[in-house]
C-alpha cells in the first residue's frame, strides 16, 4: 500500500482516499482529515487551497498554528466569507512553546518566516522572558497560551483546539531511512519530522547476497 502513497501530494492522496473507499478497501466510518497552513504563500490562494481539499473529501481540517495571528486571523475570515468554515470542522493546531529555539523550531516545520515583524516581536519577548529565569519563562509561556487561545475561542466557527506539545523536538535532526527488501529497497529522507522525499529502487537484499556468493565462492544457500 505505501507505494501508492509516496510521493503524492495532499490531494492525490485524497483522491485515493476516495477511490478506497469506493472499493471498499476503507470503512466509510473512517473520518478523513487534511493539514493546512496559512502561514505561508499568498493568504487568498491558501484559501482555495482549502477548499480543493474540502471538494476532495476533507470532512475535517487541522491548521498549523498561528504563530503569526494577524496573517492566520485574515485567512480564517476570508475561508469563513467563503463559508469553508461552516462545511467542515476546523480545528486550530496550538503549540506549547517552550523556549524561542521552539519558536524557530515551529517556523521551521511550518513554513513560516520568523522574519515577520510578529514573528520577531514574538522571539523578542520569548528571549526576554529566558534571561529572567525560569520563573519568568513560565509565566510568558503560559499567559502567551492562554491569550492565544482566547483569540482562537473568538473566531467564527471555530470548531476546536489541538494542543501540540513537542517533547522531543530538540531530537529531530533529518536523518535518511533505508527499508531493503529481498527485490527493491525504499530511501526516505525526514527532516525535523517531516518526510520531504521517498524514492524506490531496484535491487534489495537478494541482490547483495548473489553478489557476496559470487565474490566469496559460497553457496546461495549457505
Amino acid at each position: 500500500m505505501l507505494w501508492r502513497l509516496l510521493p503524492m501530494d495532499s490531494f492525490a492522496i485524497l483522491a485515493l482516499i476516495h477511490q478506497m473507499r469506493q472499493a471498499g478497501e476503507l470503512p466509510r466510518d473512517v473520518a478523513v482529515w487534511a493539514v493546512e497552513n496559512p502561514l505561508v504563500g499568498e493568504i487568498e490562494q491558501q484559501v482555495d487551497r482549502l477548499k480543493l481539499k474540502i471538494d476532495a473529501g476533507a470532512e475535517a481540517i487541522l491548521t498549523q498554528p498561528p504563530l503569526l495571528w494577524d496573517r492566520f486571523e485574515v485567512w480564517w475570515r476570508r475561508a469563513t466569507l467563503r463559508g469553508l468554515t461552516y462545511r467542515v470542522p476546523v480545528v486550530v493546531g496550538v503549540p506549547l512553546l517552550t523556549s524561542s529555539r521552539h519558536v524557530l523550531f515551529w517556523f521551521r516545520r511550518a513554513g513560516g518566516s520568523p522574519r515577520e515583524p510578529e514573528a520577531r516581536e514574538l522571539l523578542r519577548q520569548l528571549r526576554q522572558a529566558e534571561a529572567g529565569g525560569p520563573e519568568s519563562l513560565a509565566a510568558f509561556r503560559r499567559d502567551w497560551t492562554a491569550q492565544l487561545i482566547e483569540k482562537i475561542r473568538a473566531l467564527p466557527d471555530i470548531a476546536g483546539i489541538h494542543l501540540l506539545p513537542m517533547r522531543a523536538w530538540r531530537e529531530l535532526a533529518p536523518v535518511l531511512l533505508l527499508d531493503i527488501g529481498a527485490l527493491s529497497s525504499k530511501i526516505t529522507i525526514v527532516d525535523y519530522g517531516i518526510i520531504r522525499t521517498a524514492h524506490s529502487i531496484e535491487g534489495g537484499s537478494q541482490s547483495i547476497t548473489m553478489a557476496l556468493s559470487r565474490s566469496l565462492g559460497i553457496d546461495f544457500i549457505r
